[in-house]
């Protein structure tokens, strides 16, 4: 709950600090529209300025085309002047050679016809000279004609583009005005968000306190029940020192056979030399996973169904495992069989590893989680809540039960020594606690040596609701 409140008081924060950059994006967004609007507004008079001038362009390459016809016209003018003067200075020497023949009556005409040569020739020389200035004219109004086609052209295509940016202008003008009104619900629901998560927080603070309470009183209850459990393994205590007929008497029996059976099967594969006694006290684990480590489970259930990343939850293999785990269970199934209100019976290390379980809890792989964690629970750690650790550390002393759950030997023998003494053969240790599968048990533990140094525990359970 303080977790939750300390979130609430963050989500409040960010959401305080979402509503300042809503508020502020919505600002630029109206900033943006009103920007985007004066542009608009300037692009439409550089529009009509752009227009205007390309109907001047028009006007202007208009003028220039009917000066360059009426040029042509004059061209064509002085050609019809320059074919005037030829014929009159073809007729003035006409004249003249009349003029020639009639002698000295001939000679006023003949006068009048050098007269009216020499004018045909100053008329075709200047006709000349006009048409070569026409030309000139001409040659150079062409470029300028070019010239105002190309810029007419350019307007033209101005024209189109500033058109197309009126449409877009007038495009983020609209979205600039939708967004800004998108922020505007953007602020309105977060502000409706800051409010309830105002109101939130004010109910986890109250639901916190009430917490607080309910913590308080289940410190007590946890007191209360911690000081009871301890009566209950008093009481056990006591129980274990008389002969009795009860379920835990006749299951504190099996349990110290068990025990027994069990260090002979370690003892006999260390005696053969198929192991040393390091590696059954290791302590060392070995995730099983990758098709190779899982096929060799297949002697024990069908793996083809796991997959090559591994087990969930994880298993884990030791040196020494393949040489016990299937004389173990026979073992172990036998004691179950001879006391039917057992639920279980079988043996843990130091670290609560079981390197086998009975045939029932050694079922078939399925690949369905809530399935595999009932049937199959070889070759896994039961840390339940500290409770099977504290179990297979029976008899040992505190500073051992409250190493790591999984603590190498060699941290077990900093605190304490694990060779066996004659003191702890009446150890046991009862426990009631909720399994992993939600099964509530009573647990029986009495502690397994092999050549005289500790192993684990035996471990042997039943449901405590059962009637002896």
């Amino acid at each position: 709950m303080e977790a939750s409140a300390r979130a609430m008081q963050q989500i409040r924060q960010r959401v305080e600090a979402v509503a300042e950059s809503a508020r502020s994006t919505a600002d630029v967004a109206h900033q943006v529209a009103r920007l985007t609007e004066e542009g608009r507004q300037q692009s439409d008079a550089s529009q009509e300025a752009v227009k205007h001038l390309e109907q001047q362009v028009v006007a202007v390459m208009e003028r220039l085309e009917r000066l360059v016809a009426q040029v042509q016209g004059i061209t064509q003018i002085s050609d019809v002047i320059d074919r005037i003067a030829w014929k009159t200075k073809l007729l003035a020497f006409n004249a003249g050679i009349e003029a020639a023949r009639a002698g000295h009556e001939g000679q006023g005409f003949s006068v009048l016809a050098n007269e009216i040569k020499s004018l045909s020739e100053d008329t075709a020389l200047q006709t000349r000279q006009i048409r070569a200035l026409i030309n000139d004219l001409v040659k150079e109004l062409q470029p300028v004609e070019e010239a105002i086609r190309q810029s007419q052209e350019l307007l033209h295509t101005t024209v189109e583009q500033s058109d197309r940016l009126e449409a877009a202008l007038q495009r983020i003008h609209e979205l600039a005005g939708q967004a800004a009104q998108h922020m505007d619900r953007v602020v309105t629901t977060v502000d409706a968000q800051l409010q309830d998560a105002e109101a939130v927080g004010a109910t986890l603070q109250q639901a916190l306190a009430a917490v607080e309470h309910v913590d308080k009183e289940a410190e007590h209850i946890a007191r209360d029940t911690f000081t009871l459990s301890e009566l209950v393994e008093d009481a056990y205590g006591y129980l274990g020192r008389f002969e009795g007929r009860s379920l835990f008497h006749r299951a504190l029996t099996l349990a110290r056979e068990l025990a027994e059976r069990s260090r002979r099967i370690f003892e006999q594969v260390i005696d053969e030399g198929r192991c040393t006694l390091d590696d059954v006290l290791a302590l060392e684990y070995t995730e099983i996973k990758g098709r190779e480590a899982i096929a060799s489970l297949a002697r024990l259930f069908d793996v083809s169904r796991v997959p090559e990343s591994g087990f969930d939850p994880p298993k884990y293999s030791t040196r020494y495992d393949h040489l016990v785990d299937e004389a173990l269970q026979q073992v172990m199934d036998e004691i179950l069989e001879r006391e039917p209100r057992l639920t279980f019976a079988l043996i843990i290390d130091l670290n609560s590893y079981a390197p086998i379980h009975n045939r029932r809890f050694c079922q078939d792989w399925t690949g369905d989680p809530k399935k595999d964690l009932v049937g199959n629970r070889i070759k896994r750690f039961f840390f339940d809540k500290g409770v099977l650790v504290r179990g297979a550390r029976v008899g040992l002393p505190r500073a051992a039960v409250t190493l790591p759950n999984m603590a190498r030997r060699e941290d077990f023998l900093r605190v304490c020594d694990l060779r066996e003494r004659p003191e702890e053969r009446d150890v046991f240790l009862v426990q009631t606690y909720a399994r992993d599968t939600g099964q509530v048990l009573s647990a029986l533990t009495v502690p397994l040596y092999v050549k005289g140094h500790r192993y684990g525990a035996v471990l042997l359970g039943w449901d405590p609701e059962r009637v002896d």
